[in-house]
């Protein structure tokens, strides 16, 4: 039987490395929102991914606004070619997976059931001889017999998400911090055409450097995602759109 717990506590003063996932074109602004956390210091920015040493509450880190999600460093696996025997090795890989320790780490921001279901979600760079569902499944495999912990695919119903993020042939894997990812935001529960993801309004905002007591006038707003975020940075913020079904 599962019970809703927190796992054993980690000190807090520990140094934790994370990494963080963003949208491409946006990693330096990213990288410098990530930078003004308390005891963190920023060690490498790539690819729609931004790397971190933070010593201190990881708290603060569930509250930016321009990363896609961030997660707990768990390393990397070297040697995952775009052959399919590539499969084997991830999923041989994953069973040695020490995901009970970062259960503990995010228990220290939010409550965990134990012992947790968990799902995978996986994306790369370039072109494979397999799909992003054979990478899931093989990482559900290799955890499954690792740990015995139960996969899930609907990553609503998990209490840990596995992310593996392949770059040529380094696969970096992490755990997500928080129990959602950062960028679906509770405002936004219809996605309209052309609606801006809300990590990007975030960022845009940012990159218009608004000072205190400026105003943001979006006039073509639609579902006003710029206009929300910019109020969520407690700046005064208005727009408006011709469009009565976006505004609503």
């Amino acid at each position: 039987m599962r019970e809703r717990q927190k796992v054993q506590e980690v000190p807090r003063s520990l140094a934790q490395r994370v990494f963080a996932l963003t949208t491409r074109g946006l990693e330096d602004v990213s990288a410098a929102e990530l930078g003004q956390s308390p005891g963190l210091t920023v060690t490498g920015v790539a690819y729609r991914r931004v790397s971190a040493m933070i010593r201190g509450e990881l708290d603060p880190l569930l509250s930016l606004r321009t990363l896609d999600d961030v997660y707990l460093d768990l390393g990397t696996w070297e040697g995952i070619g775009r052959p399919r025997s590539a499969l084997r090795a991830i999923e041989r890989l994953a069973e040695g997976l020490d995901l009970p320790s970062a259960a503990r780490v995010c228990s220290t921001v939010r409550w965990i059931a134990f012992p947790p279901w968990f799902s995978v979600t996986a994306s790369f760079v370039g072109r494979r001889n397999y799909t992003t569902e054979e990478i899931k499944l093989a990482v559900a495999a290799g955890v499954r017999r690792g740990l015995g912990w139960e996969y899930t695919s609907d990553d609503r119903a998990s209490d840990l998400n596995v992310r593996v993020f392949v770059e040529h042939e380094t696969a970096h894997i992490g755990v997500r911090l928080g129990a959602r990812p950062l960028h679906e935001r509770g405002y936004k529960r219809v996605h309209l055409p052309g609606s801006l993801k809300p990590s990007v309004a975030a960022a845009l905002v940012m990159l218009s450097d608004p000072s205190p007591g400026q105003t943001v006038l979006d006039p073509f707003c639609g579902a006003g995602t710029i206009v929300i975020e910019a109020a969520l940075m407690w700046l005064e913020a208005a727009g408006g759109d011709a469009d009565p079904e976006a505004v609503a």
